[in-house]
């Protein structure tokens, strides 16, 4: 019977892999903006991070990469408490050869996602995709799939999930001819096999340039995609045109125009409307100065607003740049960077962040012009936007205000009130520069942030990452109860048989913890829950025993968890839970079980009661032990395989059981008289075989 050979090793590597799990959990979210999480930090320079929910309000966020001295594509993803979930600094989701860039990326709606990138290491520039998992592994061909080969220059695309695990992909290429870029679109299923033609379908090839697509999924896994189109000559336009989960376009060949206003049209962001349609908006110049502009087009391509779409914001000076997100009722918030304020009339050096609402019916909702959300001294810019989970919005961007480039957010409420500090608060004020945030929602009102980072020096580019709670603070530490494992040991009830576990439970956090239960796992496996009483900050039980347990084989192991939430079977989260593992109890006479077919024999009991008294109380004893325990099991092994021998194994026993019997069972006179006796006659027969060793043959030569 096998029984605690080679526990230590497992205990051990249980340990180390629990160590590493509970410094995990002991990293967080910071609430000093001088701090901050850091995402990556190797050698060399990461930028241009990109992000997407994990669906379980944290994010994964992605960039480029040049710790080989090539461009490469990592992602890193980081959870709802600010833990970074995989490998350090990042896995790798493509470190192939030549260069690889501009990387988007959508939630693949099962905690992972999907991650698109330009490619060069055919020679040209491609694009490829590849999808990681929640745990960070990449699930298609390493170092991606192919989407298109026929791009021509560093591809500007765009990615939107399908709603069934997998993705839509559009950019621009020249492949109908140098100077005259159509828009092409491509699906990729959430095995990594794309759906349509090879290399995309056409989604505009009119004439002209169509150039710098965006997209949004239809609902239908389909999508809308819109650019700007200089068809009809210079200046640009904008068109859209849907395209259906088979790769069908579905509106007029080449697009719906959505506007063809005088003027320059530019910079399209497009927002899924919840039936079938979108809300497009875009930087437009019909007036002279740029302004912002949007439009509605349904699910059948017709626009719903006035033609040429609403005026936004008409301000003086430049607005531009602009971003949008759902305001809960079928209409949007838009935000832009906005000139009104600069003398110059353009956005630098004193940029400001204005947002503006627009109904379903194209009806602005807000200031004429939009609500200022930053007006702050120095410049704000490249504004990014997320729904809060309440129809407003919270609105992140660049800001020098301190003369270095910063990070700020603002929130503002449905009805366009802005709810943090007037200017907006401080999301990262580290040294060094701070620029060209990314955010994704990140459940109960709050946000999570990414940028580029230099606080590690200009030639030392980082990602770092922020969360915002929807008050706009940033998280502090949660006074909770953290319910701990102690004292944790195990005793024989039968000797290598069954044992019972005696643990503490503590709470060593700063708050009292109601009444909670500890879960006894044997191999991964709950075999006993116990009841915790309620236990004050700082308070442990008293020691609680359960059992007996069945040892089961040699790769037994004890685990106990307490969790102050009831549910031992959950995983443990930060001050949630926390376990102690421990193999059972050393013993057994591996070789003398075997033999007599049972550990409670009583020829067994006499060598463990030898064991115990004589050599376990001294090092010698104890490394003799520790040896036997190695060395033996093998050998018990066989002799259970050979039935045979169990005979001649007793048989060969009996001194020592004889020997392990006196010096046990008698008293220091008999032990005396008995170990002189036993002394005497191994002397009689070392002479007596001496003489015989002696003894000359008779076919020996004389």
């Amino acid at each position: 019977m096998k029984k605690s050979y080679g526990l230590r090793m497992v205990a051990v590597l249980i340990s180390l892999a629990a160590l590493v799990a509970l410094a995990s959990v002991a990293l967080a979210w910071s609430n000093d903006p001088t701090v901050n999480t850091a995402i990556c930090t190797a050698s060399s320079y990461q930028a241009q991070p990109h992000i997407a929910s994990d669906g379980s309000d944290g994010a994964i966020i992605t960039w480029v990469d040049l710790r080989s001295g090539y461009p490469d594509i990592y992602a890193q993803r980081v959870d709802s408490a600010g833990a970074v979930q995989w490998n350090a600094n990042g896995a790798a989701i493509c470190a192939v050869g030549g260069i690889q860039g501009n990387p988007e990326i959508a939630s693949d709606g099962s905690g992972g996602a999907i991650i698109t990138w330009g490619d060069t290491r055919s020679g040209t520039w491609d694009i490829y995709a590849q999808r990681v998992n929640s745990a960070g592994e990449v699930q298609w061909n390493a170092n991606g799939v192919v989407i298109s080969t026929f791009l021509g220059e560093p591809p500007d695309h765009e990615i939107a999930s399908d709603g069934s695990e997998g993705a839509i992909i559009t950019w621009h290429d020249d492949r109908g001819g140098w100077e005259n870029y159509d828009i092409y679109a491509q699906r990729v299923d959430s095995a990594g096999a794309v759906q349509w033609t090879a290399n995309g379908v056409a989604i505009c090839t009119a004439s002209g340039r169509q150039m710098h697509p965006t997209i949004v999924g239809d609902g239908s896994e389909g999508a809308i995609i819109t650019w700007y189109d200089d068809r009809s000559g210079p200046p640009y336009d904008i068109y859209a045109q849907r395209v259906d989960a088979a790769g069908d376009v579905q509106w007029l060949a080449d697009g719906v125009a959505i506007c063809i206003a005088s003027g320059s049209q530019g910079a399209p962001e497009i927002l899924g409307d919840g039936s079938g349609g979108a809300i497009i908006t875009w930087d437009d110049r019909r007036s002279g100065d740029w302004d912002i502009y949007a439009q509605r087009v349904d699910a059948s391509g017709a626009v719903q607003w006035l033609a040429n779409g609403v005026a936004i914001s008409t301000a003086s000076g430049e607005q531009g740049y602009a971003e949008i997100v759902g305001d809960g009722s079928a209409g949007a918030i838009i935000t832009w960077d906005d000139g009104r304020d600069d003398p110059n009339g353009g956005f630098d050096p004193i940029g400001d962040i204005y947002a503006q609402r627009v109904d379903a019916a194209g009806d602005v909702q807000w200031l004429a012009d939009g609500v200022a959300i930053s007006t702050a001294s120095g410049d704000q810019s490249y504004p990014q936007i997320v729904g809060d989970g309440s129809a407003g919005a919270i609105i992140t961007w660049d800001d020098t205000r301190s003369g270095n480039s910063d990070i700020y957010a603002q929130r503002v409420n449905h009805s366009g009130t802005p709810l943090w500090t007037a200017n907006g608060v401080a999301i990262s004020t580290a040294s060094g520069e701070q620029s060209y945030p990314q955010i994704v929602g990140a459940g109960s009102g709050g946000a999570i942030i990414t940028w580029d980072d230099t606080r590690s020096g200009i030639d030392n580019w980082d990602i770092y990452a922020q969360r915002v709670n929807a008050d706009g603070s940033l998280p502090s530490p949660t006074p909770e109860p953290d319910l701990v494992v102690s004292d944790l040991t195990a005793e024989w009830v039968e000797e290598g048989s069954t044992y019972n576990v005696t643990f503490r439970v503590c709470n060593n956090g700063s708050l009292d913890a109601g009444a909670s239960v500890a879960g006894i796992y044997i191999d991964g496996s709950l075999e006993q829950s116990e009841a915790v009483g309620a236990l004050g900050a700082g308070v442990c039980t008293d020691p609680v025993t359960v059992g007996p347990f069945t040892l089961s084989d040699e790769s037994d192991t004890i685990e106990v968890r307490a969790d102050k939430d009831n549910d031992v079977g959950e995983s443990n989260e930060q001050n949630n839970s926390s376990q102690s593992s421990m193999p059972p109890p050393v013993g057994g006479c591996f070789i003398a079980t075997a033999a007599y077919g049972t550990p409670m024999a009583e020829e067994i009991e006499a060598l463990r009661d030898f064991r115990d008294e004589y050599l376990l109380t001294n090092p010698v004893g104890q490394a003799l032990v520790e040896l036997y325990y190695k060395i033996s099991p093998p050998m018990a092994e066989f002799i259970e395989e050979h039935p045979a021998l169990k005979p001649v194994v007793r048989a060969g026993l009996l001194p020592a059981v004889a020997m392990s019997t006196v010096a046990v069972n008698t008293t220091l006179a008999e032990k005396i008289a008995v170990v002189s006796l036993l002394a005497l006659i191994s002397v009689a027969l070392a002479v007596w075989a001496r003489k015989r060793r002696g003894r000359a043959s008779p076919y020996s030569p004389a």
